[in-house]
């Protein structure tokens, strides 16, 4: 036979107990909910500042595109001429475009005009450099100085010499220029690409339209 008062601490332990674990439960559900929510609004929160940072990057990447195809344009129009632009090509939005976290969510035709365009963009960038030594450089500094004296120029060597040095100027800069035009295909191609990632509304693709330098940036 069960003892009554045994009984009745039996049963209201049970049921503290029983409302502990309840209360418990309670806390802990309403704690991952709490997660869960703290989670998805962080995780908003991450996904919009990945958003505006693309965005971000991707239009100063257009800008800088549109300035070096009308920098093109200079370079087509003073080469000829015998002139040595200066600065060259802006370059530094591939740091920018190269991040992963903007990288990642190109399209692979993207990745591929923006690489090409680049990487043609610095080896332009490294034959002018050197077309400038050429022109007024460490180079043609020295090669003036040598020659300077007009009897030095009578000698055979000396005016073989300064000949082959003039030539070489002339090949580098054909070369110049024809990397250069080449470059505005490339060009053109990733303003296409850069355009379409930023879902930019454009009347005709790049190569339809001229891009004209601001004469303050001319050098």
């Amino acid at each position: 036979m069960t003892c009554p008062i045994a009984s009745f601490w039996s049963d209201l332990a049970s049921g503290v107990l029983t409302g502990l674990i309840v209360s418990a439960l309670t806390l802990l559900q309403r704690g991952c909910s709490s997660d869960r929510r703290y989670d998805l609004k962080r995780l908003r929160h991450d996904r919009q500042t990945r958003d505006d940072m693309r965005t971000a990057v991707l239009s100063a990447v257009h800008r800088e595109l549109e300035s070096n195809a009308a920098h093109v344009q200079t370079f087509l129009r003073e080469l000829p001429k015998g002139a040595v632009p200066w600065p060259g090509f802006d370059t530094t939005g591939w740091p920018l475009i190269s991040q992963a976290i903007v990288f990642t969510t190109l399209t692979t035709g993207a990745i591929s005009e923006l690489t090409h365009a680049y990487n043609r963009m610095n080896s332009a960038n490294e034959q002018l450099e050197f077309l400038a030594d050429l022109n007024h450089g460490r180079t043609a500094v020295l090669v003036n100085a040598l020659l300077a004296d007009p009897l030095d120029r009578k000698v055979p060597l000396a005016n073989e010499a300064h000949e082959k040095f003039l030539t070489h100027g002339d090949s580098t800069r054909e070369m110049l220029l024809g990397r250069i035009s080449d470059l505005k295909g490339y060009l053109d191609r990733a303003i296409d690409a850069v355009e379409a990632e930023l879902g930019l509304e454009v009347e005709v693709p790049a190569a339809e339209r001229m891009f004209e330098p601001d004469p303050a940036e001319i050098g």
